[in-house]
């Protein structure tokens, strides 16, 4: 059975965060597939996978890259606005 999951970032720095995810779609391991699409500001993961052991391994990955991700714009945001040292 086929098991499935979406993952939606509004921000403006999505573009970003996509660049920062298509590395880690690249290659991934058997039994998950990950789709990156970018709508405007929106950030959109669509994930697959045939069970909910995978899925969730994928979920998890994704959001901790995600995670990454957001931090180090919001930190090159605050440095950009001189907010940081």
């Amino acid at each position: 059975m086929t098991h499935r999951a979406t993952i939606e970032i509004h921000d403006e720095a999505a573009p970003s965060l996509l660049g920062a995810l298509k590395p880690e779609v690249i290659g991934e391991p058997d039994g998950s597939r990950s789709r990156l699409s970018l709508e405007g500001r929106m950030l959109k993961v669509e994930i697959e996978a045939e069970g909910l052991a995978p899925l969730r391994a994928s979920v998890n990955s994704h959001l901790r890259w995600l995670h990454a991700a957001c931090d180090s714009a919001e930190k090159a945001r605050k440095w950009k606005d001189g907010h940081l040292p």
